[in-house]
Protein backbone atom coordinates (compact mmCIF):
# COMPACT_ATOMS: atom_id res chain seq x y z
CA UNK A 1 0.00 0.00 0.00
CA UNK A 2 1.32 3.42 -0.94
CA UNK A 3 0.93 5.49 2.21
CA UNK A 4 0.72 9.24 2.56
CA UNK A 5 4.14 9.47 4.22
CA UNK A 6 5.74 8.83 0.84
CA UNK A 7 4.26 11.97 -0.66
CA UNK A 8 6.49 14.93 -1.34
CA UNK A 9 5.17 18.09 0.38
CA UNK A 10 4.72 19.80 -2.99
CA UNK A 11 1.90 17.35 -3.74
CA UNK A 12 -0.24 18.79 -0.94
CA UNK A 13 -3.13 19.26 -0.68
CA UNK A 14 -4.43 16.20 -2.49
CA UNK A 15 -7.05 16.95 -5.10
CA UNK A 16 -9.23 14.02 -4.07
CA UNK A 17 -9.29 10.46 -2.91
CA UNK A 18 -8.08 8.71 0.22
CA UNK A 19 -5.36 10.51 2.15
CA UNK A 20 -4.05 7.23 3.55
CA UNK A 21 -3.66 4.89 0.57
CA UNK A 22 -4.16 7.47 -2.24
CA UNK A 23 -6.95 5.44 -3.82
CA UNK A 24 -9.21 7.69 -5.90
CA UNK A 25 -12.69 8.28 -4.54
CA UNK A 26 -14.98 10.70 -2.77
CA UNK A 27 -13.91 9.83 0.81
CA UNK A 28 -10.86 11.36 2.50
CA UNK A 29 -10.41 8.01 4.28
CA UNK A 30 -11.65 5.13 2.12
CA UNK A 31 -13.64 2.13 3.36
CA UNK A 32 -10.65 -0.22 3.12
CA UNK A 33 -8.42 2.10 5.18
CA UNK A 34 -11.13 2.58 7.78
CA UNK A 35 -11.38 -1.18 8.16
CA UNK A 36 -7.60 -1.60 8.32
CA UNK A 37 -6.52 1.40 10.39
CA UNK A 38 -9.65 2.27 12.39
CA UNK A 39 -10.53 -0.85 14.40
CA UNK A 40 -13.58 -0.63 16.63
CA UNK A 41 -12.17 0.04 20.10
CA UNK A 42 -13.69 0.26 23.52
CA UNK A 43 -12.01 3.29 25.08
CA UNK A 44 -11.68 4.59 28.60
CA UNK A 45 -14.26 7.31 29.04
CA UNK A 46 -11.83 9.32 31.17
CA UNK A 47 -8.75 9.39 28.92
CA UNK A 48 -9.68 7.56 25.66
CA UNK A 49 -7.10 4.81 26.21
CA UNK A 50 -8.13 1.59 24.42
CA UNK A 51 -9.47 -0.97 26.89
CA UNK A 52 -8.77 -4.70 26.59
CA UNK A 53 -12.19 -5.85 27.73
CA UNK A 54 -15.77 -4.61 28.16
CA UNK A 55 -16.52 -2.67 31.35
CA UNK A 56 -17.78 -4.58 34.42
CA UNK A 57 -21.43 -4.88 35.31
CA UNK A 58 -21.55 -1.41 36.86
CA UNK A 59 -21.01 0.06 33.38
CA UNK A 60 -17.85 1.99 34.21
CA UNK A 61 -15.51 2.18 31.24
CA UNK A 62 -12.42 3.50 33.01
CA UNK A 63 -8.83 2.33 32.76
CA UNK A 64 -6.78 1.57 35.86
CA UNK A 65 -4.98 4.92 35.73
CA UNK A 66 -8.27 6.86 35.67
CA UNK A 67 -9.63 4.81 38.54
CA UNK A 68 -6.54 5.71 40.60
CA UNK A 69 -5.98 9.28 39.40
CA UNK A 70 -8.71 10.68 37.12
CA UNK A 71 -7.92 13.56 34.80
CA UNK A 72 -11.07 15.41 35.84
CA UNK A 73 -12.84 14.96 32.50
CA UNK A 74 -16.47 13.90 32.24
CA UNK A 75 -15.67 12.23 28.93
CA UNK A 76 -12.75 12.05 26.54
CA UNK A 77 -13.18 11.35 22.81
CA UNK A 78 -10.30 10.30 20.53
CA UNK A 79 -10.49 10.16 16.75
CA UNK A 80 -7.57 7.76 16.21
CA UNK A 81 -4.65 6.07 17.94
CA UNK A 82 -1.30 7.84 17.67
CA UNK A 83 0.27 5.34 15.29
CA UNK A 84 0.73 5.12 11.54
CA UNK A 85 -0.76 6.35 9.33
CA UNK A 86 -2.41 8.87 11.66
CA UNK A 87 0.79 9.95 13.42
CA UNK A 88 2.27 10.88 10.06
CA UNK A 89 -0.82 12.88 9.14
CA UNK A 90 -0.60 14.83 12.39
CA UNK A 91 3.09 15.54 11.83
CA UNK A 92 2.25 16.94 8.40
CA UNK A 93 -0.23 19.30 10.05
CA UNK A 94 1.87 20.31 13.07
CA UNK A 95 5.33 20.61 11.53
CA UNK A 96 4.71 21.22 7.82
CA UNK A 97 1.69 23.47 8.10
CA UNK A 98 -0.75 21.28 6.14
CA UNK A 99 -3.78 22.49 8.06
CA UNK A 100 -6.24 20.72 5.77
CA UNK A 101 -5.31 17.51 7.61
CA UNK A 102 -7.79 18.62 10.28
CA UNK A 103 -10.58 18.16 7.75
CA UNK A 104 -9.48 14.53 7.34
CA UNK A 105 -9.27 13.73 11.05
CA UNK A 106 -12.34 15.53 12.40
CA UNK A 107 -14.92 13.27 10.67
CA UNK A 108 -13.31 10.32 12.49
CA UNK A 109 -14.25 11.73 15.91
CA UNK A 110 -17.07 9.96 17.78
CA UNK A 111 -19.37 12.78 18.83
CA UNK A 112 -20.72 12.98 22.36
CA UNK A 113 -23.21 15.26 24.08
CA UNK A 114 -23.00 18.70 22.42
CA UNK A 115 -21.00 21.10 24.61
CA UNK A 116 -21.85 24.74 25.13
CA UNK A 117 -18.44 25.78 23.84
CA UNK A 118 -15.22 24.33 22.39
CA UNK A 119 -11.96 25.59 23.89
CA UNK A 120 -8.72 24.73 22.04
CA UNK A 121 -5.68 24.11 24.22
CA UNK A 122 -3.68 27.36 24.00
CA UNK A 123 -0.05 27.94 23.05
CA UNK A 124 2.33 30.45 24.56
CA UNK A 125 2.46 33.60 22.37
CA UNK A 126 6.14 33.01 21.51
CA UNK A 127 5.40 29.49 20.29
CA UNK A 128 2.42 30.75 18.33
CA UNK A 129 4.57 33.33 16.55
CA UNK A 130 7.23 30.70 15.85
CA UNK A 131 4.80 28.16 14.37
CA UNK A 132 2.29 30.57 12.89
CA UNK A 133 -0.78 28.62 14.01
CA UNK A 134 -2.13 26.60 16.94
CA UNK A 135 -2.90 22.96 15.96
CA UNK A 136 -5.65 22.49 18.61
CA UNK A 137 -7.33 25.66 17.36
CA UNK A 138 -7.22 24.38 13.76
CA UNK A 139 -8.87 21.16 14.93
CA UNK A 140 -11.47 23.01 17.02
CA UNK A 141 -12.47 25.21 14.09
CA UNK A 142 -12.80 22.16 11.84
CA UNK A 143 -14.93 20.41 14.47
CA UNK A 144 -17.10 23.51 14.77
CA UNK A 145 -17.64 23.58 11.00
CA UNK A 146 -18.76 19.96 11.14
CA UNK A 147 -21.08 20.28 14.14
CA UNK A 148 -22.11 23.92 14.38
CA UNK A 149 -20.72 24.07 17.94
CA UNK A 150 -19.34 27.38 19.17
CA UNK A 151 -15.60 27.99 19.58
CA UNK A 152 -13.93 30.48 21.91
CA UNK A 153 -10.25 30.98 21.09
CA UNK A 154 -9.41 33.62 23.67
CA UNK A 155 -10.77 32.16 26.90
CA UNK A 156 -7.71 30.05 27.75
CA UNK A 157 -4.27 31.64 28.08
CA UNK A 158 -0.79 30.17 28.38
CA UNK A 159 1.30 32.96 29.93
CA UNK A 160 4.18 30.70 31.03
CA UNK A 161 6.54 29.34 28.30
CA UNK A 162 6.91 25.79 29.62
CA UNK A 163 9.54 23.43 28.18
CA UNK A 164 8.36 20.76 25.70
CA UNK A 165 6.56 17.83 27.31
CA UNK A 166 7.79 15.16 24.89
CA UNK A 167 10.50 13.50 26.98
CA UNK A 168 9.03 14.11 30.43
CA UNK A 169 7.51 11.50 32.71
CA UNK A 170 3.89 11.72 33.87
CA UNK A 171 4.89 13.34 37.16
CA UNK A 172 7.29 15.75 35.42
CA UNK A 173 4.59 16.78 32.96
CA UNK A 174 2.24 17.70 35.80
CA UNK A 175 4.99 19.69 37.55
CA UNK A 176 5.95 21.35 34.26
CA UNK A 177 2.40 22.67 33.78
CA UNK A 178 1.87 24.02 37.29
CA UNK A 179 0.69 27.62 36.81
CA UNK A 180 1.12 27.40 33.03
CA UNK A 181 -2.50 28.25 32.18
CA UNK A 182 -4.84 31.08 33.03
CA UNK A 183 -8.37 32.17 32.20
CA UNK A 184 -9.06 35.37 30.29
CA UNK A 185 -11.07 38.02 32.19
CA UNK A 186 -13.74 37.77 29.48
CA UNK A 187 -14.15 34.01 29.90
CA UNK A 188 -17.48 32.91 31.37
CA UNK A 189 -17.32 29.15 32.03
CA UNK A 190 -19.69 29.10 35.02
CA UNK A 191 -22.48 26.58 34.54
CA UNK A 192 -21.31 25.54 31.06
CA UNK A 193 -20.40 22.21 29.51
CA UNK A 194 -16.98 22.90 28.03
CA UNK A 195 -15.15 20.64 25.58
CA UNK A 196 -11.37 21.03 25.37
CA UNK A 197 -9.73 20.28 22.02
CA UNK A 198 -6.15 19.02 21.68
CA UNK A 199 -4.07 17.24 19.06
CA UNK A 200 -2.38 14.40 20.99
CA UNK A 201 -3.08 12.98 24.45
CA UNK A 202 -0.20 11.15 26.16
CA UNK A 203 -0.43 11.38 29.95
CA UNK A 204 -3.30 13.86 30.03
CA UNK A 205 -1.39 16.38 32.15
CA UNK A 206 -2.40 19.32 29.95
CA UNK A 207 -6.09 18.43 29.87
CA UNK A 208 -6.09 17.72 33.61
CA UNK A 209 -4.57 21.12 34.41
CA UNK A 210 -7.12 22.89 32.22
CA UNK A 211 -10.04 20.88 33.60
CA UNK A 212 -9.06 21.84 37.14
CA UNK A 213 -8.78 25.50 36.15
CA UNK A 214 -12.21 25.50 34.50
CA UNK A 215 -13.92 23.68 37.36
CA UNK A 216 -12.48 26.16 39.87
CA UNK A 217 -14.16 28.86 37.80
CA UNK A 218 -17.53 27.11 37.90
CA UNK A 219 -17.67 24.96 34.75
CA UNK A 220 -20.46 22.39 35.14
CA UNK A 221 -18.86 19.76 32.87
CA UNK A 222 -15.49 19.44 31.15
CA UNK A 223 -15.00 16.95 28.34
CA UNK A 224 -12.27 16.65 25.72
CA UNK A 225 -11.77 15.89 22.04
CA UNK A 226 -8.26 14.75 21.12
CA UNK A 227 -7.25 13.93 17.57
CA UNK A 228 -4.99 11.06 18.63
CA UNK A 229 -4.40 8.98 21.76
CA UNK A 230 -0.95 7.51 22.35
CA UNK A 231 -0.47 3.94 23.58
CA UNK A 232 -0.42 3.39 27.35
CA UNK A 233 2.56 5.52 28.51
CA UNK A 234 3.26 3.10 31.37
CA UNK A 235 4.10 0.27 28.97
Amino acid sequence: MRLLSRLHPRNWPLAGGCWVCLAWGSDRVCTDCRALFLPQRLRCSGCALPLPAPPPGDGLSLCGACLREPLGLDHCHAAVDYQEPWADLLKHMKFRGHLVVAEVLVPLWPLGVPPDVLLPVPQHPDRLVERGFNPPEVLAQALARRTGWAVQTGWLLRPVPTPPQTRLTRAERHDNLRGAFALSPRAQPRGLHIALVDDVLTTGATLSALAQLLRRQGAAQVSAYVAARTPDPTH
